[in-house]
């Protein structure tokens, strides 16, 4: 008697086999390319802007500071919480009460932005003066800034109050009877400090080696607005054999999650210059992000490897090389097409 509608043991594991080989020849490609989705790519940045936002790594290494020289400066000072002086006998202190107030060095010299701490900043360079928020990210208890003034800076005061040892105020010219002195500016509580600095003679000195906070974003925008100035502006991606990614004029460029390059190390601001109406930068790290106009007009090197369509090439690069193993093994007959 003849039994009909089974298959010997044998097919039915042959036929298994077969689909688990099926479903693996799109399976593996996929697996393997689907990190390149979501690659971080090392790049180099090179570009003059208007405004600049980054965080400051805490460990800066010999680094502990920005914009520190022994240049004379026109220095505002606004949402402080104290600026202080304990040197000799005639300790200062000019408080801010109402949060208002402003204060102006003329001929000071910043010593000490401390960027050893972590530190959000904003830049933004008009016409001769470039003006810095900066916010603690950690402690407000600590001075974020040491300004000395000499035999010959001047200074002024909206708003605020001057008070010796003593807490009772004191006429501002007073100030000025220990020469130099050296003042130490603390931030008012989850507040960010507002510096402008004007150079009395030439440019502010450019600034080196900022090493930046790892999976934190570098921004170039303003209020929203393009900040881009120039023509010159590139992002270089490395690794990929293609010209720099060219910046116009008015972009804005927003570079996401940075990590080092290699990854181990800081992403870092290798060069921060001030010019007239506009700050010279040039960067290196890594990213997974890399957004023109903070839209989705990514230039990373999976949008260049997709041509701006990730998961549409994404699917079709694992079909076609699916479709291409399975031709192959069928000739090879370890797949036996259907009849």
């Amino acid at each position: 008697m003849t039994r009909i509608g089974k298959h010997p043991a044998g097919a039915r594991t042959k036929r298994r086999w077969e689909i688990l080989l099926l479903v693996s020849v799109f399976a593996v490609p996929g697996l393997i390319l689907l990190p390149v989705v979501h690659l971080r790519t090392g790049f180099t940045a090179s570009l003059r802007t208007k405004s600049i936002q980054f965080r400051t790594s805490a460990g800066q290494g010999k680094s502990v500071g920005l914009f520190n020289s022994d240049t004379a400066l026109e220095l505002t000072i606004e949402r402080f919480d104290r600026i202080e002086s304990l040197e000799g006998t005639a300790p200062a202190r000019i408080v801010n009460p109402s949060g208002q107030a402003s204060v102006t060095f003329l001929g000071a010299q910043l010593r000490s932005l401390d960027v050893q701490q972590a530190l959000q900043i904003s830049l933004e360079a008009d016409d001769g003066r470039l003006s810095m928020a900066i916010e603690p990210l950690r402690s407000d208890r600590d001075t974020i800034a040491t300004v000395l003034t000499g035999g010959e800076a001047q200074f002024s005061c909206n708003e605020c109050v001057v008070e010796g040892a003593d807490g009772k105020p004191i006429p501002l010219e007073s100030i000025f009877k220990v020469k130099p002195r050296t003042w130490a500016v603390y931030v008012k509580k989850d507040s960010r400090l507002h510096v402008q600095l004007r150079a009395m003679k030439g440019r502010i000195p450019a600034e080196s080696k900022i090493r930046l906070a790892r999976n934190s974003d570098v921004t170039f925008d303003q209020e929203g607005q393009s900040a881009i100035a120039g023509a010159d502006g590139e992002v270089q991606i490395t690794g990929v054999d293609r010209k720099p990614l060219k910046l116009k004029e008015g972009q804005s460029l927003v570079l996401g999650r940075l990590e080092g390059d290699p990854r181990e190390e800081d992403p870092e601001i290798e060069r921060l210059e001030p010019e007239a109406t506009s700050i010279r930068v040039d960067l290196r790290g890594s990213s997974d992000s890399i957004l023109l106009n903070k839209s989705n007009q990514a230039a990373t090197l999976a949008e260049y490897l997709t041509s701006q369509k990730p998961l549409a090439t994404y699917f079709s690069t694992v079909a076609l090389i699916g479709c291409t193993i399975l031709t192959i093994l069928t000739r090879l007959k370890l797949i036996k097409p259907k009849d």
